[in-house]
């Protein structure tokens, strides 16, 4: 399947990329706000050397290209399976539409090797070295997820009963639907900048914030998003939508069509009105919900909020952190929330970006505290 086929199928979630949410309310009772890195345990993360290599595990009738990182010569470490967010996005975060190819995740498993915690990531369908053998099905995915935990528990230097999935934005609904369905058996489960809404209604939200910014007055806004909602609602139907007949804002007409590409359909059809929230009563592994306060995709505050007040239901092991100048790739950010405008998410990979350390040193602990 051609590249440029690739970036329309979840690339019709990316093209709200360059939508900016403003985050508003408190967070729950419970959640903690860190606001800097534990200084005495980053001096603590630098004691094993790290190596690499590449391995190759097949999912749904594709091969599918991956990195092992790990602390060398070390045995029986606890291991993490990094899920990619949305569209083209590859296993180090990189993704074409985007400048730069600093990937958050390329750090990330550097660091948390250097810990002494073994990482893989890997290039999902239809991204870096992965091919696309047809549409993509959500299964599919899943079955991806399923198959890279796996692969981990199986390696010799990793301990078999401390495999965590950490799922990035859209890998977060990957990653938790994996666990809720007993596709993925793991010892934890961390959700990072994931959305705690349908993604039908994440959508809208940021629509609404754009639609505002764009100056139309309310009667128009609530006429927009009125029949964006009806058209997302018949695509989840698996009816077919007239784009044109939706809007007049060219934005909103690509978004319905390419939600309706013979690529996309079926995924979308099935993540847009699934519902993050309602599957905790069938996890039990330790869950950790970790979100920047700078995030301009999720809201950090509802969105991880929402996740969290559904995990404590039903699981006593659930934890919120949010991290006060980590953004949507989990990257330092000094800018103020209200300085960052719908254009940085082209900074996200930005060679000169880090890391938050805060994001990192809330991992490594929570990940050897298991």
């Amino acid at each position: 399947m051609k590249a440029a086929s690739v970036y329309r199928v979840s690339c019709a979630l990316m093209i709200l990329t360059l939508l900016c949410v403003v985050a508003t309310g408190c967070a729950s009772s419970g959640a903690e706000v860190v606001d800097g890195a534990d200084e005495e345990l980053l001096e603590q993360m630098t004691r094993f050397e790290v190596e690499e290599r590449e391995i190759q595990f097949s999912a749904a009738d594709t091969e599918v290209h991956a990195t092992l990182t790990t602390p060398r010569g070390e045995t029986g470490v606890p291991a993490v399976v990094l899920v990619a967010g949305s569209g083209p996005t590859d296993r180090d975060w990189n993704n074409p539409l985007l400048p730069g190819d600093n990937g958050t995740a390329i750090e990330l498993s550097d660091r948390l090797a250097q810990a002494g915690i073994a990482v893989l990531r890997y290039d999902k369908r239809g991204t870096g070295h992965t091919q696309l053998p047809g549409p993509i099905a959500w299964d599919d995915y899943l079955a991806e997820v399923q198959m890279a935990v796996e692969t981990v528990a199986a390696e010799e230097a990793v301990d078999e009963e401390r495999i965590i999935l950490a799922g990035h934005s859209e890998g977060g609904a990957h990653a938790l639907r994996a666990v809720s369905e007993g596709l993925a058996e793991v010892d934890g489960l961390i959700l990072l900048a994931t959305a705690g809404r349908p993604m039908r209604d994440l959508v809208l939200s940021q629509v609404n914030e754009q639609l505002e910014g764009a100056g139309l007055n309310d009667e128009a806004v609530t006429a927009e998003l009125a029949s964006l909602r009806r058209a997302m609602d018949a695509i989840s139907r698996r009816e077919q939508v007239e784009a044109e007949h939706v809007s007049d804002i060219p934005g909103l007409v690509a978004l319905v069509e390419t939600l309706q590409t013979e690529d996309a359909a079926e995924f979308a059809a099935a993540l847009l009105p699934w519902d993050p929230a309602a599957v905790f009563n069938d996890i039990d592994a330790p869950v950790l919900i970790l979100s920047g306060l700078k995030d301009t995709q999720v809201d950090p505050r509802e969105d991880a909020s929402r996740l969290f007040e559904a995990a404590q239901q039903s699981n006593e092991n659930a934890e919120m952190v949010l991290i006060e100048d980590a953004d949507h790739v989990l990257k330092h950010q000094v800018a103020s929330k209200e300085e960052l405008g719908a254009q940085h998410s082209l900074v996200y990979n930005d060679p000169t970006r880090n890391l938050d350390r805060a994001v990192l040193t809330a991992l490594v602990r929570w990940i050897h505290e298991l």
